[in-house]
């Protein structure tokens, strides 16, 4: 496991300039007992972020749909 994780290689973030393990392999007791995590690059936008409204077209129609 440790092997494949190794070859699936790094992300080099353009913003931080830091490279980053691309798959981080941590074990149960790490995770809860030793309160590590993944060491991941800054998000500069929101996971959550709306996105743009389409303005509706001219033709308000609904077009039929063709079977054939």
């Amino acid at each position: 496991m440790r092997k494949e994780a190794a070859v699936a290689g790094v992300y080099h973030s353009e913003l931080t300039g830091k490279d980053y393990q691309r798959v981080q392999l941590f074990s149960i007791r790490e995770l809860l007992e030793e309160h590590k995590a993944p060491d991941l690059p800054l998000f500069v936008m929101s996971p959550y972020a709306k996105a743009a409204k389409v303005k509706p077209s001219d033709d308000s129609e609904q077009q039929e749909l063709s079977l054939g």
